[in-house]
């Protein structure tokens, strides 16, 4: 018999848990494309929206964006504006502009919000989420507990975390460990 543990993680079913002022949602992420533009090209911006050019900002919010190479940004919207924001990407694509993915049906959305959600972070990510050391509009790639992620401080006791699906269970698992120990600390 299959271990239950591990359903597949590519289903993900949208899940709120919440502890003593902690609240954590998860979703599947919809729209996100990975995006690589050629050296040297000079692109048009994507739904009134100025491609980052160094690293760490996030840029809008319905679609976002963040620089997460040299010459690549990861590009995220809601459901109901992927197919829109594929097509912006689909005519820069046929303009030799850029090469984009739709990398979206692999990943999940983490939320994570509460007056301590950075102090249940740092409980896995080695960086300073201190609010004046990473602001809100601020987006990093970390490692919350060994899962590559995306994380992206949305409020001043608000984050994102973009995660490959794979991840889910191993991250929901993290969570509901980790924060009734934090939800419970003396602040």
């Amino acid at each position: 018999m299959p271990d239950q543990t591990f359903a597949p993680d590519w289903q993900t079913q949208p899940e709120t848990r919440e502890a003593q002022g902690l609240r954590l949602e998860t979703a599947p992420a919809g729209g996100v494309f990975l995006v690589a533009a050629r050296t040297g090209a000079v692109l048009p911006p994507l739904s009134g929206l100025a491609w980052p050019t160094a690293p760490g900002p996030w840029v809008g919010g319905d679609p976002g964006m963040t620089l997460i190479a040299p010459n690549r940004w990861l590009v995220a919207c809601a459901p109901a504006h992927r197919g829109a924001v594929g097509a912006q990407l689909e005519a820069l694509q046929a303009g030799q502009l850029v090469h984009a993915h739709d990398v979206g049906d692999g990943r999940v959305w983490f939320a994570v919000s509460g007056p301590r959600a950075d102090a249940l972070l740092n409980c896995g990510i080695a960086i300073d989420l201190a609010l004046d050391r990473f602001p809100p509009g601020t987006a990093a790639s970390v490692q919350l507990s060994r899962a590559h992620v995306l994380l992206h401080r949305s409020g001043a006791h608000a984050f994102r975390l973009l995660a490959d699906a794979s991840y889910t269970s191993y991250l929901r698992a993290w969570f509901a460990h980790t924060m009734p120990l934090v939800a419970g600390a003396p602040t």
